[in-house]
């Protein structure tokens, strides 16, 4: 069984984002609790890391860290072959946040439950217990509980053995990154953009951001693809602290940058009246006024009668809100 993840983002708002980190956070079972510390360790160590998302106390997570965390295949088995992460949103953390005893300890969980959001995020983690594998530069592989059949260490062993040639294949991918031309580089960062499931592509945005920064002249015509990527995800984290403004901000500059083609500049406008939209914020002419923009960007896009739709409603339900008022 699996449950529905959430996360405070009321309470990340309120959290100081300090860098200050010496020994490593770790749970009882000795387990990264934070993703950021994780893949450095993984960068050390050379190991493919194996991400665990609860939100305990709560029966599913309690049932799952049990019967995972204790077994002797943890011990003997993934915590020696893999980098071990535990992401936990539950009470507990949130207690270790707030009750630290100074305050430096105190910055670095709250900057590892903001890290370990964003990631979740970037997963596209709606439910919970979780399982995902991810290179050792945090990049998505696998993952390993889509369908809430992994509850003991034997299943989650079998799951590993399928998706092996699977990894191998994406370690190859990822080296291919960094040796090459420009071009032959840029090529094998695209892949990733073509073939990574949208759910995850989010974790490769610091490969899109490095390829953006290799192809300065955009000899390969992937940089601006590449720098939406990157700054949506900025906006997500703006998002995750309750700064909508910020995140709106953001893609309002990328829109204005004039690095965006046509429908890469639609996509970062609808997404700043979507982040108004779904967060209650704006009148609903000002939130259709962006929707409005990016049909101007690209009307010849596949999504322009869907952005039609919605621009058109966001009208109707403003007009309907004016007339109660004067009533």
């Amino acid at each position: 069984m699996r449950k529905t993840l959430f996360i405070a983002t009321t309470f990340l708002a309120s959290l100081l984002m300090v860098s200050c980190g010496t020994k490593p956070l770790t749970d009882a079972h000795g387990c990264f609790e934070s993703i950021e510390e994780a893949v450095e360790a993984a960068g050390k160590s050379n190991k493919d890391i194996l991400v665990f998302i609860t939100q305990g106390p709560d029966e599913y997570s309690d049932a799952f860290s049990n019967a995972i965390f204790t077994s002797e295949l943890f011990k003997d088995g993934f915590s020696k072959n893999y980098t071990i992460a535990h992401l936990d949103f539950g009470d507990a953390f949130a207690e270790k946040t707030l009750n630290a005893p100074s305050e430096k300890l105190s910055q670095r969980y709250s900057e590892a439950l903001f890290a370990n959001s964003i990631m979740a995020t970037c997963l596209s983690t709606s439910s919970i217990p979780a399982v995902y594998l991810l290179s050792k530069e945090g990049y998505y592989i696998a993952d390993l509980n889509y369908s809430g059949d992994t509850t003991n260490s034997q299943e989650l062993e079998t799951k590993l053995a399928a998706i092996k040639e699977k990894a191998a294949s994406i370690h190859s991918r990822i080296e291919a990154t960094k040796t090459g031309t420009i071009i032959e580089r840029m090529n094998a960062i695209k892949w990733f953009q073509d073939n990574i499931d949208a759910d995850y592509l989010y974790t490769y945005v610091p490969l899109f951001y490095e390829g953006s920064e290799l192809d300065k002249n955009d000899e390969s015509g992937y940089v601006s693809q590449f720098y939406v990527k990157y700054v949506l995800l900025d906006a997500i984290k703006f998002a995750q602290i309750n700064d909508i403004a910020s995140a709106v901000a953001t893609l309002e500059a990328a829109a204005k940058s004039g690095k965006l083609k046509s429908h890469e500049k639609q996509e970062v406008l609808y997404q700043a009246g979507a982040f108004l939209l779904q967060n209650g914020l704006g009148e609903y002419e000002t939130i259709a006024n962006y929707f409005d923009a990016a049909i101007v960007a690209d009307p010849e896009s596949e999504v322009v009668s869907q952005l039609i739709y919605v621009r058109d409603y966001l009208r109707l339900m403003n007009s309907d809100s004016q007339e109660q008022v004067l009533e």
